[in-house]
């Protein structure tokens, strides 16, 4: 009996130096979780928002100056009334033509939806029923390179610009007798230049005809 016990103690600590040895062993087969990508895109996406909320804060304050200081150096910004950019329609503005404008400068901005009118505007009238038709800072929804809805006109703001990720501002509408049929939105567009971002257009979208 007495060998027996002390073949059981020899067992039990052999199994206890086993197990302490393996602990210390380093877990070098392991592959590390994906979480560069995701921790990239939401920094990206946090720039993305701070940029963009920069811009419309210059657009509501219609500082022309300030909004200026965001512009693509090289590519401008363009601004589109509906979420199809014409890019032989559309009002389209370098980095000096803002720092001259006046919101009492006239412009041909599109065409009307339905009527295919020219929307001959001053800069002020057109950001009020264009650009700063609602709070969009409050906007109920807001999102990252997705679009939240879209009118019967073609979006095309992928085509137009491939390489530019864009904030959308929604409001799926003001007056529930509408049913969401005048729901409105504000797109900021922007494209990484020399290490920062920079406003290459400024997109309204709505239910269209």
């Amino acid at each position: 009996m007495k060998y027996l016990f002390l073949i059981t103690v020899l067992f039990v600590l052999a199994c206890n130096n086993e197990k302490k040895e393996d602990k210390n062993q380093p877990v070098t087969e392991v592959a590390p979780g994906p979480v560069a990508q995701p921790a990239k895109e939401a920094s990206d996406s946090m720039l993305a928002y701070i940029f963009a909320d920069s811009v419309v804060k210059a657009l509501n304050n219609r500082d022309l100056v300030t909004l200026a200081s965001f512009v693509h150096p090289e590519k401008g910004v363009r601004f589109s009334p509906y979420g199809f950019v014409d890019t032989s329609a559309t009002a389209h503005f370098t980095t000096q033509d803002l720092q001259k404008a006046k919101m009492t400068d006239v412009h041909n901005w599109g065409d009307f939806d339905g009527s295919g009118d020219p929307i001959k505007f001053t800069i002020e009238r057109y950001f009020r029923r264009f650009v700063i038709n609602a709070n969009y800072l409050r906007a109920p929804k807001r999102s990252y390179n997705n679009f939240l809805t879209h009118g019967s006109s073609l979006n095309n703001l992928k085509e137009v610009y491939p390489s530019a990720m864009n904030v959308e501002y929604f409001y799926p509408g003001f007056d529930k007798k509408y049913e969401g049929m005048d729901w409105s939105c504000l797109r900021i567009v922007m494209e990484p230049y020399n290490g920062r971002l920079r406003l290459v257009a400024v997109v309204h979208d709505e239910w269209t005809v």
